[in-house]
């Protein structure tokens, strides 16, 4: 966690001052108080604190796990008044979990996942996935949804590079404003931007 924190601020401009609560659970413990909050099975969550489904080891599953909860976390001690959609609150997060293993783009089997749905127009849009969270979607819908986030901030970084991400972030902190500052770092608006993606997803060779 005190790696992820300093990560936090390198790759994402963030360094949140409020003190972050984190409640490690016994796996039958989380299982049983949480198992009702979810259509999917959860290893964490954020609530005002973090909740993760604990180990008996620090694993990289569990690690990633931490990564991912501490920017949802991070986020509302920045922007505690700013309802985030989903496809980016969860997208940054993912992005963000799977750095803290190393894996800095899409694996081949994702990607190509990702492809035979967008060319089939299987993909929701960002406009779907604006709601605050995807709890509300059964276990393969959410699994969709949130590698299609996560592609999405990818898909950013690969095209205009991290620092335009960390730039977006800070942006967002400052102005609490999303589409204004996705329109001031990266200079197009948000349906352009998703527009490009789609493309680069269905020219993705088979």
């Amino acid at each position: 966690l005190e790696g992820g924190y300093r990560n936090l601020e390198s790759s994402l401009g963030m360094r949140p001052r409020k003190n972050i609560i984190v409640t490690i659970h016994d796996p039958k413990i989380f299982d049983r108080r949480f198992a009702g909050l979810f259509r999917f099975p959860a290893a964490g969550f954020y609530g005002g604190t973090i909740h993760i489904r604990g180990d008996t080891a620090v694993t990289d599953r569990l690690v990633r796990v931490l990564y991912h909860e501490l920017v949802h976390a991070a986020f509302d001690a920045e922007l505690p008044n700013t309802a985030l959609p989903a496809w980016f609150n969860e997208g940054i997060a993912e992005w963000f979990e799977a750095s803290a293993t190393g894996q800095y783009k899409l694996s081949e089997r994702q990607k190509q996942a990702l492809a035979s749905r967008a060319r089939e127009g299987q993909l929701l849009s960002l406009s779907e996935l604006s709601g605050t969270n995807l709890a509300y979607l059964g276990p393969n819908a959410a699994g969709v949804a949130y590698l299609e986030s996560y592609g999405f901030i990818n898909y950013l970084v690969r095209e205009r590079g991290e620092p335009r991400l960390r730039d977006l972030c800070r942006q967002l902190i400052r102005t609490g404003d999303l589409l204004d500052s996705l329109r001031r770092i990266y200079r197009s608006d948000l349906q352009k931007l998703e527009d490009g993606y789609m493309t680069a997803l269905r020219a993705t060779p088979r």
